[in-house]
Order: C-alpha cells, then sequence, then structure tokens
C-alpha cells in the first residue's frame, strides 16, 4: 500500500499495535493528524537484523546524534518491525557494532517528503539538500516508485 504523506506502526511491549495513517501537520512536522488509527495485538518473535554502516554514521549513531537509519523499503527492511534488535557494523573493517532496539517505523513515499517530515539533525545531516544528495548518491539504481523506511532507534 502507497500512502500519500505518512504513516506510522508502534507495537508496545506488550503486543499492542497502533497504526495511524494521516498527513503531516503543517504547524508541527514531527506531528501526524491521523484519518486512520487502527490497534490490535501481535505474538510474534523479536528478530535481530544486522545492517553494514558507513563509518561517519556509526559514529553519530553510537553518541546518539542520528536517531534514525533511512534505507529504502526492500524486502530486506519489510522484515523490521518495532521492538526488533539491529546489529550495525562498522564498515569498512566490521571491527565495531552498535546493538539498537526499533523505537518506531515511518515509511515515506519520496526522500523530499521525508526530509521535510523530520528533523535532519536526528538523520545525522546538517541540509536538507546534503541528506537527499548522500541518499541518491547511496541508491543510484533505486526505482523511483520505492518506499522510503526511517527506523527510529531508542535511545
Amino acid at each position: 500500500m502507497r500512502l500519500e504523506d505518512c504513516s506510522t506502526a508502534t507495537v508496545s511491549d506488550d503486543g499492542i499495535i497502533t497504526i495511524k495513517m494521516g498527513r503531516l501537520s503543517e504547524n508541527n512536522s514531527n506531528k501526524i493528524i491521523p484519518h486512520y488509527v487502527a490497534h490490535g495485538s501481535v505474538d510474534y518473535k523479536k528478530t535481530t537484523h544486522t545492517f553494514k554502516l558507513n563509518s561517519e554514521y556509526f559514529d553519530k549513531i553510537k553518541s546518539g546524534e542520528k536517531i534514525y537509519e533511512i534505507r529504502l523499503n526492500d524486502d530486506k527492511r519489510k522484515m523490521v518491525k518495532v521492538n526488533d534488535t539491529i546489529i550495525f557494523q562498522r564498515e569498512p573493517k566490521f571491527d565495531d557494532t552498535i546493538e539498537k532496539q526499533v523505537e518506531d517505523l515511518l515509511y515515506f513515499s519520496t526522500f523530499e517528503k521525508l526530509a521535510d517530515a523530520l528533523p535532519i539533525n536526528e538523520i545525522g545531516f546538517t541540509s536538507k539538500e546534503e541528506l537527499i544528495r548522500v541518499l541518491r548518491g547511496f541508491y543510484k539504481n533505486a526505482d523511483d516508485e520505492e518506499d522510503v523506511l526511517a527506523i527510529k532507534l531508542k535511545h
């Protein structure tokens, strides 16, 4: 399903799922004005995922400066769920790792919509233009129709 603006899905520690789909607030880009909210429960095993990460962004996650990891929502990322664990490996030598728990998953249809919705500094960048340039560099062969996933990490 492709959403026009944004959606969030959260799972509480007791397995209650809350899904919100809506438009971003014009006054507060971090707030979603829901037009659909659903609650339910789930019983699934938490999974551990391994992601490789450039040293610069690895260090920003380690320091707590970067709390969102951005990836295309490809088949591997579609398996990531709230409360799962991600082990980040520092490239190029894979000589250091960080373990983080997934707090939230946010889905966007373009890099631009993501950059407009989230605090740029919490993604590890200083400007929207830099973020979009770097993401397009990482994902040169990406289909323009692919969704973008912002993985919010617990502190």
